[in-house]
């Protein structure tokens, strides 16, 4: 594979899902083998569901922290930031509560994604202290917190009925032509996400 032809993972991501049967398997979690699998098909739609939500809570070049471990809602997680133009902040697990105030202070995330409970007890109290923390996505179910918006990330991923999700790439508030390759290497492209009953829309 040349990857000197792709400009961002997004690209890359995307011809490879173009090149596989929709209902390959794509994504395997090692805790959960055999319940967390994701096709190519639904982490495509999962991707596209994630950036829907991102862009109601973000704007571009706004930070996202992702704690977590390496599972599939990482890859999923860091593509959907992608494609809300946000910027990733990844974080190693075994940070103590102390590192991460400090590495909250200074990116000033607007989202965080945090893996489970035992990750959400190491930022909850920093959370509580901040102005600029909208939300919190977990990858597995956790305690409620009144004080705190904390959202499932399969809750986003079930949100639409329709797996077949049509994008559409305005320019300059134009509707631009050509394929998805292309347009993604745009650097001021706005990223507008319409439910399509057709997948192939993609590719014209």
């Amino acid at each position: 594979m040349n990857f000197k032809k792709y400009n961002n993972l997004l690209e890359l991501f995307y011809n490879q899902f173009e090149n596989q049967k929709s209902n390959n398997q794509f994504l395997t979690s090692l805790k959960n083998p055999t319940k967390d699998t994701y096709s190519w098909s639904e982490t495509y739609s999962n991707i596209v569901k994630l950036s829907e939500f991102l862009n109601s809570k973000i704007l571009a070049k706004d930070r996202c922290l992702l704690v977590s471990e390496n599972r599939p809602e990482w890859m999923i997680s860091d593509l959907a930031i992608m494609l809300s133009q946000g910027i990733t902040v990844p974080a190693y697990t075994t940070y103590t509560e102390r590192d991460y105030e400090y590495l909250i202070n200074d990116c000033k995330p607007s989202i965080i994604f945090a893996s489970d409970q035992a990750q959400l007890d190491k930022l909850i109290n920093i959370v509580r202290k901040t102005n600029f923390i909208k939300t919190v996505i977990t990858f597995e179910e956790v305690k409620n917190y009144d004080d705190v918006e904390i959202i499932n990330i399969k809750n986003i991923f079930g949100k639409s009925d329709s797996e077949q999700v049509h994008i559409q790439f305005e320019i300059n508030g134009e509707i631009a032509p050509g394929s998805i390759e292309e347009l993604l290497i745009k650097k001021d492209a706005y990223i507008e996400f319409t439910e399509s009953p057709s997948l192939s829309q993609l590719q014209n």
